[in-house]
């Protein structure tokens, strides 16, 4: 189809050229370097230069004699390799490009041998102002048409994928990248097209930052490629732009793992480039970091304080949000109901989230809905009020877009009691041996954590007190190296909510 376009317009141009011109006609408008046309990428620029004429002084590019030259002028807006094109033309031409301040950077003669058109790619920096002349062939003139295009960037393709930079923020440019049949992609930031590649082999474990300057036109997406289907880390759609935090990839690494780094333009925006500055901080990641690595939590109540500035976020977390209250630093938790009523979990600022599902083999089971209502408290923050059933694992998530640390409050409603108190112990009294048992009493609605069994007696005049710990299963206990007395045992049981009474009193004595 471009060949086509090219041949329709060469056709057109020479048509016109064919018209008989006034006995005096004007030289083109761009025929002075100072009034030269705006060239505007994607678009091709035809004129005729026979009434065109050579400036003093003008250079001769090439060590070829050239004359009947027009001028361009072209600000890139990406850094790229730029090709200037007259390949088909019906005039032999010379092409040119020069710097604002004269110099000239590059011209081509003839693409090829025994091709007259002129191709000359060369290497443009986004910002700067350059020169283009195209001149006939030893002071030939005739009609031309110039093409301008961009080359694909070197890195377009997954395999050719270009070492991550280090040193500050680097212009990405994505003009003229392509999008492969095979391009992986992610649930967190779906149909990236026009996408170029970066590889980072890390030496030591840490945390790797990278920020998109641009995410309006642009996007990333980090995937660790040491297997050969690469898979999706985090995407950069989490930093949103809330608290300054733009575009934002955040992830820690782990050394001689591949990763790759995938930037492109999101589906239906068409864009030219963005910047790039990635940083690299030694250190271990925290333990609950990770889904896979949950802290345990316990009790009906208590408070854990989130280190936020030392945590990230995982790809498939994107979901979990909505997509619209995106996280940025978050911690996960397990906790196993002691009793059931209603959970209630508190933080102090609004744009902190508290999620809560009953606990899942994977994160790929969790409903994006959650568990609970949240509600905002008179006072400020935000409450997560969550229906409890006994004995049931649940997971945890907290999140803030901030990296400050921030605590999570947890407290426990619940109808549930201490344990009832323990029936009278039995005791099987064997030489200086005692071995006491129980029955489990009624819980109270929250599950029993624990026995007491305390001892009392009088060894020789004086008083002696054992006290033995069971675990929620134990129903016995063994006393061992009892002096010759009199002794009498009680049981407690505990739960969640409190210790039960004593039972009633067992006496024994030992010879």
């Amino acid at each position: 189809m471009d060949l086509l376009r090219r041949a329709l317009a060469l056709l057109l141009l020479v048509g016109l050229t064919a018209i008989a011109a006034p006995a005096h006609a004007a030289p083109p408008g761009n025929d002075d370097r100072a009034s030269a046309t705006t060239l505007q990428y994607g678009n091709s620029y035809g004129v005729t230069t026979t009434e065109a004429t050579t400036e003093a002084g003008e250079a001769q590019p090439c060590g070829v004699t050239s004359g009947h030259s027009v001028w361009y002028r072209f600000s890139p807006t990406v850094s790229a390799t730029y090709v200037l094109d007259t390949v088909g033309s019906p005039l032999d031409t010379v092409v040119s490009v020069e710097s604002s301040a004269g110099t000239t950077l590059g011209c081509n003669d003839d693409a090829e041998r025994g091709v007259s058109g002129s191709r000359l790619a060369i290497a443009l920096t986004s910002g700067a102002t350059y020169y283009v002349r195209v001149a006939g062939y030893g002071g030939a003139s005739g009609s031309f048409l110039l093409y301008l295009r961009a080359e694909a960037p070197a890195n377009d393709d997954r395999a050719a994928a270009a070492n991550l930079f280090f040193n500050g923020s680097r212009e990405v440019g994505l003009l003229e990248a392509s999008t492969e049949p095979d391009e992986p992609s992610a649930d967190c930031e779906a149909g990236l097209h026009h996408t170029v590649w970066y590889r980072y082999v890390p030496t030591q474990a840490g945390r790797l930052t990278v920020a998109n300057g641009n995410t309006w036109a642009a996007r990333m997406r980090l995937y660790d490629a040491t297997a050969s289907t690469p898979q999706a880390l985090v995407c950069d759609s989490y930093h949103d732009g809330d608290s300054g935090q733009f575009g934002k990839i955040d992830q820690y690494v782990r050394p001689g793992r591949t990763y790759l780094l995938q930037v492109g333009a999101p589906p239906g925006v068409t864009a030219e480039r963005t910047t790039v500055a990635a940083g690299f901080t030694p250190g271990a990641q925290p333990a609950n970091d990770s889904f896979a690595t949950p802290a345990r939590l316990g009790g009906l109540r208590g408070s854990v304080t989130v280190p936020a500035g030392q945590l990230t976020t995982e790809a498939f977390e994107w979901p979990l949000y909505g997509g619209a209250r995106t996280g940025l630093h978050s911690a996960w938790y397990r906790w196993t109901a002691p009793a059931s009523g209603t959970l209630r979990l508190t933080v102090p600022d609004a744009l902190q989230t508290i999620k809560v599902w009953k606990d899942v083999a994977r994160p790929g089971l969790l409903d994006p809905t959650g568990l609970g209502t949240p509600s905002s408290p008179a006072g400020g923050g935000s409450l997560l009020s969550v229906p409890i059933t006994r004995g049931t694992t649940y997971r945890v998530l907290a999140d803030w877009r901030s990296p400050a640390t921030f605590p999570v409050s947890y407290a426990l409603d619940t109808t549930a009691t201490a344990p009832a108190a323990p029936a009278r112990p039995a005791v099987k009294v064997r030489p200086r041996t005692a071995v006491v048992t129980w029955r489990a009493p009624a819980d109270g609605g929250a599950s029993i954590t624990g026995y007491t069994v305390t001892v009392r007696g009088v060894v020789a005049g004086r008083k002696r007190t054992i006290v033995r710990q069971a675990g929620p299963a134990a129903r016995r206990t063994v006393l061992r190296g009892l002096k010759p007395g009199r002794y009498r045992v009680v049981v407690t049981a505990t739960n969640a909510i409190g210790t039960s009474p004593a039972s009633p009193r067992a006496r024994f004595g030992i010879r």
